[in-house]
């Protein structure tokens, strides 16, 4: 158990946390949240022992093994990753240690009992641990967080700092401790690897704090929320959706009581205002200012403004924006991928999925010329204007520049005015936007870069990890900007909700071709379950074999007009699947019986009956094209 009594911390006169306290059991499995800056790695480390309070205590339980991940770890060392790796477990490493101490004294003191007594000890400790189990475990924690069996081998130096991460993570893990601290662990994982570790907390019987970015993640690993906000910390018994739904509760209350509070003080200033000017009431008054001073206000809760980003007019491309044919990649004698080739039609947002390390990225920079082509074509289509977000955007920031000059100097044929309303939508309002960059954090370094990219009225974006560094408010604003967007879209996120909530379409790079799905990440999910289903049962004839949902696209073709009508169709059937949805979710806020919900329930009988007709009218297209 632990125990937080009446903790406080203070950065010069700011108070990061005042007077908190709370208990954590045992196996409990809570999520951190809060804005970036509220104080979350701070309490992980305090927790740690790391960092001490200015006032309370933190008491662990006597026994309690804790085992913490901070978000940068330094790791160097000429080991290969499977033995590194090996060498965190803090047992099995004792008793090593102990026997080859022991070896040395008895190679000049063979008799020595004592040092015989340690051997024997350590023999049996080693013995008993099963180092090959132990070994063996971790191969599949490292094989689980993406490395291949080629990696294992491979010495630590070598790698890159995401994978050295993925290397600190995997250490923890193998440490069976009894409770586990994680600030942002899925931080350097690729939706795979996020998936794996996702499965692995959820079979594990220890217990967590975990801070995190994902909104999914955070959903399906913990059953408890706590949130840091203005100081203070509010316990949620419930995953992430409970703790949102609560919140709006609370926070509605509160501003209400905030309202009536203030016309309250409002009412009693008046009063004051008029006794003052009478001798006779001028006491009355003063102690009625007493009073007022007494008073304990109420303090409107952090909410985000509600900012559209104001789009300006984008040139209309042509119908195919993207087609790329045949692309490959190596990297000394390394073939990364192969044989890409796909299309990517105006409106699209198209989601690029692969592990990392299967050159998603560099294909995007071999699209936006930053890599040279080796093999293959790519040819934009007619009218379209990119614009690219670089997952290291950050870099090619002016940090001497104020972020408002950063962006004007990106936009300059924009007024003043409009680059606000800009800034305003990615949080940077007042004050904000006149902040230098070198004071700015990785998260609204990201911002600035993002309000940058979309200044350019561009038709077709290209992102690479837009979402990074980015808490989950800032994702939602990235999310609204992005889903309201007229034009096409191209990117790279390891965001599930973000990919999910995004994308129309997705391209799976593999390495040897690519395949593309209809429908967002959740759709792609059931169509890949779906093909590994058929592929294990038995195979059915060429001939009545029906089509694989997800398409191969070697050689790209002029479409005819049917097909371009079915993916039309697709699109729109996607887009009124999302309408159904949003109105479902509507209904679980509404009460029964209002002009709300019967405005809703008409809605919603307009949109099914859209979907049976496109329905129908993509059934006959279809049957048309297996036909031709």
């Amino acid at each position: 158990m632990i125990q937080l009594n009446n903790l406080s911390l203070t950065f010069g006169k700011r108070s990061l946390l005042k007077d908190v306290s709370t208990i954590i059991k045992p196996n409990e499995r809570i999520g951190l949240v809060g804005l970036n800056g509220s104080g979350k790695s701070t309490l992980l480390n305090m927790v740690a022992g790391h960092q001490k309070p200015n006032n309370g205590t933190i008491t662990v339980s006597r026994g309690t093994k804790l085992a913490y991940m901070p978000q940068q770890v330094t790791l160097n060392s000429q080991r290969p990753v499977l033995d590194e790796t090996v060498r965190a477990h803090k047992e099995l490493a004792q008793f090593q240690a102990e026997l080859i101490s022991s070896e040395k004294v008895l190679e000049n003191h063979p008799g020595d009992e004592q040092a015989l007594e340690k051997y024997a000890h350590a023999q049996g400790q080693i013995a008993n641990l099963n180092p090959a189990l132990i070994k063996a475990k971790a191969q599949e924690i490292l094989m689980g967080l993406g490395f291949n069996i080629s990696m294992l081998n491979q010495s630590v130096d070598t790698l890159s700092t995401g994978w050295r991460m993925r290397v600190v993570l995997a250490q923890l893990l193998l440490q069976n401790a009894d409770f586990y601290l994680f600030d942002e662990p899925t931080n350097h994982l690729d939706i795979f690897a996020k998936d794996w570790f996702l499965s692995f907390l959820k079979a594990s019987s220890f217990g967590f704090l975990l801070v995190c970015h994902d909104r999914y993640f955070l959903e399906q690993a913990c059953s408890s929320i706590v949130e840091i906000d203005q100081a203070k910390l509010t316990r949620y018994n419930g995953n992430y959706s409970y703790y949102e739904e609560q919140k709006e509760i609370t926070e509605l209350a509160t501003i209400e009581a905030y309202k009536r509070q203030q016309q309250e003080i409002l009412k009693k200033k008046r009063t004051i205002a008029r006794f003052r000017a009478s001798a006779s009431k001028a006491k009355m008054a003063q102690s009625m200012m007493k009073e007022l001073g007494k008073m304990k206000l109420i303090e409107l809760p952090h909410q985000l403004r509600e900012t559209r980003f104001p789009f300006g007019e984008l040139k209309r491309a042509g119908d195919v924006v993207l087609t790329v044919k045949g692309v490959s990649h190596s990297f000394n004698d390394k073939k990364i991928f192969d044989g890409a080739s796909f299309q990517i039609h105006r409106g699209d947002k198209i989601a690029l999925v692969a592990p990392n390390g299967k050159g998603k990225t560099t294909l995007l920079h071999i699209i936006t010329g930053f890599i040279e082509r080796q093999t293959g074509t790519i040819n934009f289509g007619h009218s379209v204007t990119p614009s690219i977000f670089h997952q290291d955007a950050d870099k090619t920031l002016n940090l001497s520049s104020t972020v408002i000059d950063e962006v004007t100097a990106a936009a300059p044929n924009r007024d003043n005015m409009h680059i606000r309303r800009c800034l305003g939508a990615f949080l940077f309002s007042g004050d904000d936007a006149d902040k230098r960059i070198s004071v700015l954090s990785g998260g609204e370094k990201n911002r600035v870069g993002m309000a940058k990219t979309l200044l350019q009225d561009a038709n077709f974006l290209i992102l690479d990890e837009p979402t990074n560094h980015l808490d989950i408010p800032s994702k939602q604003r990235l999310l609204k900007a992005l889903q309201e967007y007229p034009g096409t879209i191209l990117f790279v996120s390891h965001d599930r909700t973000f990919v999910n909530d995004l994308a129309t379409h997705i391209i799976e790079l593999t390495g040897n071709a690519t395949y593309t799905y209809h429908g967002n990440y959740e759709d792609f999910l059931l169509q890949k379950n779906l093909q590994t289903e058929r592929s294990s049962g038995t195979q059915e004839d060429n001939s009545t074999r029906k089509k694989q949902p997800a398409v191969k696209q070697d050689e790209p073709k002029v479409k005819p007009k049917q097909t371009k009508a079915a993916r039309i169709l697709e699109r729109e059937i996607h887009n009124v699947e999302r309408t159904i949805k949003k109105i479902h979710r509507q209904f679980e806020q509404l009460e029964y019986g209002t002009d709300a919900f019967i405005k809703a329930q008409q809605s919603l009988k307009v949109r099914e009956k859209e979907l049976k007709e496109k329905l129908v009218k993509w059934e006959v297209i279809q049957a048309d094209l297996d036909q031709a």
